[in-house]
């Protein structure tokens, strides 16, 4: 039974994701910001980070994560195929290409599983590109919404979690606060996709 949650979690994950975009501007489910939520890659790299966080091994991380990825893209394409008449393969594409290199993601965060220095590349990564996501999105939306106290919510558990020790705690901050003022010069994780979609596709 345990095999089957990220495959659940993962097609719940999508259906309501596309089910968002049908929310009318006026629904209480706009107002807290669900649309702008499950819109963002933030959810995503949360998910991602919980699956390493409560897998037992490495192994079982990436693989679980994987397995999401993949389930959360059928469940949001089915309802897409199932709504709409036409079928966008090539943001299919970048999103399977995204979903089969999850694994790659899930094992840098495992990295805060290291005694050395490696953990803080595991701890600090996720933190970044949530950061950098909110830096992003700030200028999309006209008013600020509860969105944001999601994602906030995102770092503090994060930063919390990810870290194994106290004192790996302290170093992840400290880098982290070092790192904020020159968040708005890294490219942002939309960027980043997009570029490696289209070398794939050359």
């Amino acid at each position: 039974m345990k095999k089957l949650k990220p495959i659940v979690t993962g097609m719940i994950l999508g259906i309501v994701a596309k089910l968002a975009d049908f929310i009318s501007g006026d629904s209480i489910l706009m107002r807290i910001g669900l649309h702008n939520l499950l819109n963002n890659f933030n959810i995503f790299i949360f998910c991602i980070c919980v699956i390493e966080i409560y897998s037992t091994s490495i192994r079982k991380a990436m693989l679980n994560c994987m397995t999401f990825m993949l389930s959360m893209i059928l469940g949001y394409y089915l309802i897409q195929s199932l709504s709409f008449d036409y079928f966008p393969r090539r943001i299919f594409l970048m999103w399977l290409i995204v979903s089969l290199g999850s694994p790659l993601f899930c094992y840098i965060i495992s990295l805060r599983r290291k005694d050395n220095f490696l953990f803080i590349f595991g701890t600090l990564t996720p933190l970044i590109i949530i950061s950098k996501e909110i830096e992003s999105s700030m200028g999309l939306f006209e008013t600020l919404d509860l969105s944001l106290i999601y994602n906030v919510f995102f770092l503090i558990f994060l930063s919390v979690k990810l870290p194994i020790k106290n004192t790996q705690r302290i170093v992840t901050i400290l880098f982290y606060c070092a790192l904020l003022p020159f968040i708005h010069v890294l490219p942002s994780i939309n960027r980043v996709i997009s570029m490696i979609f289209s070398l794939s596709l050359l």
